[in-house]
């Protein structure tokens, strides 16, 4: 899917389903788009309508930590009120980056992370 966003950049979204154990940590590899230049923000969401999300999440590209042992409501626009699309990150991308999502809950759950990235 690619859209105009308001500041006239081209936006593409991508997104990608993870599944959970209760009690535990686990880490998620996720695949960047080929032509992705720049990741604009990440959303999550539970596709069963669950209001409630994994407990922390870490979000590491390469060996830059974006994101350390926050809240996983942050990254839910609708969970934590926020009148932005996304959890704004604007990081830069090379091409063949490495990007890793630690995700912390209390139970066994289906994710979806959505990237938004520029090209």
């Amino acid at each position: 899917m690619s859209v105009i966003n308001r500041d006239g950049n081209r936006v593409k979204l991508k997104g990608f389903t993870f599944q959970s154990a209760a009690n535990a940590t686990a880490t998620f590899d996720i695949q960047q788009p080929g032509d992705a230049n720049t990741l604009l923000g990440i959303t999550i969401y539970n596709p069963s309508g669950g209001t409630t999300l994994g407990k922390k999440m870490s979000l590491t590209i390469n060996s830059l930590q974006l994101l350390d042992n926050i809240d996983a409501t942050e990254a839910n626009p609708v969970l934590n009120n926020s009148a932005k699309t996304f959890l704004t990150l604007n990081t830069p991308l090379a091409g063949n980056d490495t990007i890793k999502l630690n995700w912390t809950d209390t139970t066994a759950a289906t994710y979806i992370i959505n990237l938004y990235y520029k090209f």
